[in-house]
């Protein structure tokens, strides 16, 4: 081989490692915006799901359909929060006046809630450390930003969710015509299986949240725990996010129940981790085997995984992106690549 020859294949070798590294030092940087579109893409699909129902039953314009739809959801959204908002302001303002402001008042906080204080008391400075910590936290400028970052999340994804509901075809033409001319009909079969899929994911979660947020709104409910049903749909919500969702969810209520009730938290905090159970081996596969199966393993690595490398939005995406994955595996992989005959399953009827 010529020398000249030779470094060429260095400078392309080179060259396309350099291009590789920064595809994904670009694809890291912008991870989040991926995940927001991605987030509107859930939220189209959602808002389509009726917009495409009403149309063939009603037999009208799908832009009037998906009218109604948004005008229902924003209706459900402002009823709630008009009747439970002011409450939960109210009994959060109550919450915070009460809870301890210094290492002697935390101290004090425990003790008087009847807390086996002896384990902590025998850690030398735990109070100090523990207000330092919160200290640090609070005056982290991304902590004190993050509420306006997250409303600009929240903004985003409303946009984008409304493009892509108000004329979804658009942009799967935009997709289509990016792959050759003998591959397009495989990715209109992809992309509609990736919609059903989602569509049927979603369903399963949603069903998921509301039965779990129901059960907790009961349990409080019946301790006459205050914020009853505001905790309740904090949980639901949060059970969008399997497996760990619903750990994060025992806070503010383990919260609550402890300046409320204390008396009750342990037989609470025994029901509130029942109703998780109930959720994670009962419900969730029943629901999972009318929709979409994502194996369990499957979600939670994914959720370690997204969570280490992108953060918050990484866990909240996680299991949706599993659904997605489970799809391209199928579609592409063992059938397009490996020729298996239809291997895709989509959703359990």
């Amino acid at each position: 081989m010529k020398p000249s020859g030779y470094f060429r294949r260095i400078l392309a070798t080179a060259a396309i490692v350099l291009l590789m590294i920064g595809a994904a030092l670009f694809f890291l940087r912008t991870v989040d915006v991926f995940f927001l579109v991605f987030a509107g893409v859930l939220g189209a699909v959602f808002l389509r799901a009726p917009t495409t129902w009403l149309s063939a039953r009603l037999k009208i314009n799908q832009k009037l359909t998906l009218l109604i739809t948004l005008v229902s959801v924003l209706a459900a959204v402002t009823m709630i929060f008009l009747i439970f908002g002011p409450k939960v302001v109210n009994e959060g303002q109550t919450l915070i006046s009460i809870m301890p402001r210094s290492p002697s008042e935390l101290r004090a906080f425990v003790e008087h809630y009847d807390f086996d204080g002896s384990v902590l008391n025998n850690i030398p400075g735990v109070y100090e450390d523990i207000f330092r910590t919160g200290e640090r936290l609070f005056r982290n400028p991304k902590f004190l930003f993050a509420p306006i970052q997250v409303f600009g999340y929240l903004l985003f994804i409303a946009f984008i969710t409304l493009y892509f509901a108000i004329d979804p075809e658009l942009y799967q033409k935009g997709l289509i015509h990016l792959l050759p001319l003998d591959k397009r009909s495989q990715g209109e079969l992809l992309l509609r299986r990736l919609a059903s899929s989602i569509r049927w994911f979603l369903l399963g979660r949603f069903a998921s949240m509301l039965a779990v947020g129901t059960l907790t709104t009961i349990l409080l409910l019946a301790f006459d725990i205050p914020l009853a049903v505001a905790l309740g749909i904090i949980t639901g919500t949060l059970t969008f996010v399997p497996y760990l969702g619903p750990i994060v969810s025992t806070v503010p209520v383990v919260l609550v129940a402890v300046v409320q009730s204390p008396d009750n938290v342990f037989l609470i905090l025994l029901l509130y981790v029942g109703i998780q159970l109930l959720e994670g081996y009962v419900l969730t596969p029943v629901f999972q085997k009318m929709t979409v199966y994502v194996p369990p393993a499957m979600t939670l690595i994914a959720e370690i995984l997204l969570g280490i490398v992108f953060g918050t939005l990484g866990i909240v995406m996680a299991a949706p992106s599993a659904a997605v994955f489970l799809v391209l595996y199928h579609s592409v992989y063992r059938e397009s690549l490996l020729g298996e005959e239809r291997v895709f399953v989509g959703h359990k009827k």
